[in-house]
């Protein structure tokens, strides 16, 4: 089925997928499936919202100067201004980056799941990641986020890109140069504390189709290090949430199944495996066996009886051709999928890096020397409806 979308000036022919759930009902597994309460099969098929929560700055707008990353910017303002006003523009941000309009846009796609990026900094204190240090607000602007997709019948994968210390040195755990979880009991105990509260507050949700633990745990010391925090991680959450997924990522390492176990080794039950495809530069040639090797690994491992779902992927620099190429794979295997990202800005369309990428380049405040109105004018200019347009590279 096609309709089309309107973007940049132009009008795009976009396929609508035809399994997004009228009514959600909580996800399961059932062998190498994901099936709703009435044993139907379903398959996410959708996208992540990066850039929103936790700031990316070469796929966001986050400061035109010297800042790089989110827990900076956080500081900076903070400083600079004081919490309360540094909340008003982190808050100001959040609600433009990301508005119904977008859930829309998704939804009429045909999409049928988001997978949200969270990290400690949206239910901690920036400055107390003690249990004092737990915001009010910690899951006001998730919730708003889960009972708007609720309404268009898209589920919400809450990913934890960014655990207490950092389980990278990269900015996109919201603090970048850090790196201190695996070494940090303290820290660990803290993200116990956090997924504890996220789990509570979202048991018996059905809009929420799982949480995935640790995103890329790239600076582990060895795969057992990883493998015993998803251990904790798993019964730190099935200790209050006994019926939700849990997504256990083989994005480290290898980048491949090998980097896991058979779940029965663990006790691990209601679990997905999740990779990441990335091809950087790659050409189509390399992008389509980058897709066929995801597929091939998922296929090796069915005796584990564990569904699969690509939670991140881009290969959108080769045109639409390639880009249905890796979807048509994953849709034929039976595996989930997230594209990264629904919009980015790393470049005009036809950028590679978002469904939704910007016809113009608005503003981006400078976070050290703009006054709070004019960073959160700025902003507010980035919209999806007034700056961005549809990716013509993206066969959907």
């Amino acid at each position: 089925i096609t309709n089309l979308a309107y973007g940049g000036g132009r009008l795009y022919r976009v396929q609508i997928l035809t399994n997004a759930p009228a009514a959600l009902s909580l996800l399961h597994t059932s062998g190498t499936n994901l099936v709703n309460a009435s044993g139907a099969i379903v398959q996410l098929k959708g996208l992540n919202l990066g850039g929103w929560f936790i700031m990316e700055k070469w796929m966001c707008p986050l400061d035109s100067g010297s800042l790089r990353d989110t827990y900076s910017a956080i500081t900076n303002l903070d400083s600079r201004f004081g919490v309360a006003t540094e909340q008003t523009l982190i808050h100001a941000y959040q609600t433009n980056w990301i508005t119904t309009g977008d859930l829309d846009n998704i939804a009429s796609a045909g999409y049928n799941c988001v997978r949200m990026p969270v990290w400690w900094g949206n239910f901690y204190s920036i400055t107390n990641t003690a249990s004092s240090g737990w915001r009010a607000d910690a899951f006001t602007v998730l919730d708003w986020l889960v009972t708007n997709c609720a309404f268009r019948g898209i589920y919400v994968v809450i990913d934890m890109h960014g655990v207490v210390g950092g389980q990278s040195a990269s900015d996109d755990t919201g603090r970048q140069n850090q790196n201190l979880y695996w070494t940090s009991g303290l820290y660990q105990s803290q993200t116990i504390y956090m997924w504890t509260q996220i789990a509570a507050h979202y048991k018996g949700n059905s809009a929420v189709a799982g949480y995935d633990l640790i995103n890329e745990p790239l600076g582990a010391p060895n795969a057992p290090v990883v493998l015993a925090a998803y251990t904790n991680l798993y019964s730190t959450i099935r200790a209050v949430d006994q019926n939700h997924i849990i997504i256990v990522e083989g994005a480290f390492g290898n980048w491949n199944w090998g980097m896991l176990p058979n779940p029965s080794v663990y006790g691990w039950t209601n679990i997905v495996y999740s990779m990441h495809e990335y091809q950087w530069n790659g050409s189509v040639a390399q992008i389509e066996a980058g897709a066929d090797n995801q597929v091939t690994d998922f296929a090796s491992h069915l005796a584990w009886n564990v569904p699969a779902y690509v939670g991140e992927w881009n290969n959108m620099s080769q045109g639409a051709a390639c880009y249905e190429y890796s979807i048509n794979a994953y849709n034929r295997a039976g595996m989930s999928w997230s594209m990264w990202a629904y919009k980015a800005t790393q470049g005009l369309i036809p950028s590679g890096w978002g469904w939704y990428d910007p016809t113009y380049w608005p503003v981006t405040p400078n976070l050290q020397t703009d006054t709070a109105a004019t960073i959160a004018n700025d902003w507010r200019q980035w919209r999806t409806s007034t700056a961005f347009g549809v990716n013509s590279s993206v066969g959907l």
